[in-house]
């Protein structure tokens, strides 16, 4: 074979090596939660200190007249489900705990439409909620707790935001989409432009929080940033690298996810107000036929890299070569009471405890016509995927310690003793769950419930005398069971009972 031949055939496997998962790893999403109804298509969401996920919707809301609302341009940008502005009074800030409680629901000012979020803490420690707003191109910073009366304590303002193009606004038009904290303690926005509008500029820009009289500037601009194609959006979600030496950026419409590196004008010394990132080098981190329609980032704590892929209805993660290591998910149709089964258009996306969190947002803007029946979509809900990053944790759990105790030297945490002590001599676990009803089947060969419980869809097997039980259970009734476990989304069920 010629040189030219062994080039050719290097770079081919170069080629099918990016092309392809290096890992058959999976990891099954199952429904968290249900937003309540109101405004929907969640999309920014974070959490806090103690684990609570803070959800956002994404409406434009009665404020803008009717001459903003019938615009075929800001049709396409904020569409409800069934293809038309919904009429909505205000956004809403939703919080939910680990177990998947509604325990806080914050309406936004009318004029506010809310997009990326993240927490940090203020001068005087206080933990803090920092919310973009994508028409006014603001910062709004929240004092947490949030509670249904709370309003922005400070607001900042970065550019024009989408205020310049609907209502005339003075400044520099922006699209803010995503935020992240830098190590500097500055605030770093992607802005991701719209060409159906337009606008082709991707940008970062950054803000210093504290004072309020401080504004945004541009960090970064590049064409590798700007839309370019379907959808119309340029770079959108961001995210520091764990060791905090570059920028991960992803463009929607090019699937591409870049790298940008950045340090502090002065290494020597720790960050602060004088020594503030700089941007260096931008780089083609990763681009794999399972990465489309981009939209938020987030690492793990093992160092992978998960991308909502919206376009595809899935999740991927990447390792530390850029390769796809896992892809979770897909869009499963809706359920009966209309709400997406599995994935629908992910958008933010959230690490913690182990789980990954993920918005369905189900905009039928970032779906190509005709793949998605979004008339059928009546309910928004949040995703959950368990067990991610405990691979790692449970190979350490196998090895031996000095101690003693058998429940030490397994490193079993409470609730796992708590399971050992209720197993039966089958091997499985003998449980009680609970939670309302999503689906029922009752004339399948083996009738089951599915049912949405704190940890997810769970699908409840009826057996012996429960079976009977099936035709009288309906889709919105409250169940509750003990059976023994078959897995973490299945057990049997001899006997129900059932709450209308």
């Amino acid at each position: 074979m010629s040189k030219l031949g062994y080039r050719l055939l290097y770079v081919l496997m170069l080629f099918v090596l990016a092309a392809a998962p290096v890992s058959a790893d999976t990891h099954d999403p199952t429904r968290f939660v249900t937003l309540p109804p109101g405004p929907g298509h969640p999309e920014g969401m974070t959490n806090d200190a103690a684990g609570n996920l803070y959800v956002a919707t994404f409406e434009l809301t009665e404020f803008f007249g009717s001459s903003v609302r019938n615009d075929p341009r800001v049709q396409r940008l904020f569409p409800s489900a069934n293809g038309r502005i919904a009429a909505v009074a205000a956004n809403f800030i939703y919080v939910y705990n680990q177990s998947g409680a509604l325990i806080d629901s914050t309406p936004m000012p009318a004029q506010v439409v809310p997009l990326g979020m993240v927490t940090g803490r203020d001068s005087g420690g206080h933990e803090v909620l920092y919310v973009l707003d994508v028409v006014g191109g603001n910062v709004l910073q929240y004092q947490l707790p949030l509670t249904p009366s709370s309003l922005p304590a400070v607001t900042y303002d970065v550019c024009g935001g989408f205020a310049v193009l609907l209502l005339g606004a003075p400044g520099t038009f922006c699209a803010l989409n995503d935020i992240v904290l830098g190590a500097d303690g500055r605030l770093y926005m992607s802005d991701n432009a719209d060409s159906d509008f337009g606008q082709f500029t991707g940008r970062i820009w950054v803000i210093t929080p504290g004072n309020p009289a401080n504004t945004g500037s541009v960090f970064f601009a590049n064409a590798a940033l700007n839309p370019a194609g379907f959808p119309p959006f340029g770079v959108n979600g961001i995210g520091f690298t764990p060791d905090g030496t570059g920028l991960i950026m992803v463009n929607m419409s090019t699937d591409i996810v870049y790298r940008l590196g950045v340090s502090p004008t002065n290494p020597s010394l720790p960050p602060s107000q004088s020594n503030v990132l700089v941007p260096g080098a931008l780089t083609i981190f990763a681009q794999n036929a399972a990465i489309d329609g981009p939209d938020d980032i987030i690492f793990d704590d093992s160092g992978r890299l998960w991308i909502t892929s919206g376009q595809k209805s899935q999740v991927v993660a990447l390792n530390a070569q850029g390769q796809v290591v896992e892809v979770d998910g897909t869009f499963a149709g809706f359920t009966p009471d209309g709400a997406p089964r599995v994935l629908c258009q992910p958008s933010s996306i959230v690490f913690t405890n182990a789980s990954l969190f993920v918005t369905n947002e189900c905009n039928v803007t970032l779906i190509p016509p005709g793949v998605i029946d979004f008339t059928q979509l009546k309910l928004f809900t949040i995703s959950k995927i368990a067990g991610i990053g405990q691979v790692a944790a449970a190979v350490s759990e196998q090895q031996p310690t000095p101690e003693d105790d058998t429940d030490k030297k397994q490193h079993l945490t409470e609730e796992q003793r708590q399971q050992r002590q209720h197993t039966n001599a089958s091997g499985k676990d003998d449980v009680h769950i609970e939670g309302n009803v999503i689906e029922t089947h009752c004339d399948d060969s083996w009738p089951s419930i599915v049912i949405g419980s704190r940890d997810g869809d769970v699908t409840v097997r009826l057996i012996k005398d429960a079976k009977a039980d099936c035709k009288w259970v309906k889709v919105g009734d409250y169940l509750m069971a003990d059976g023994e476990k078959q897995n973490e989304q299945l057990f049997d069920a001899s006997d129900i009972d059932v709450d209308k």
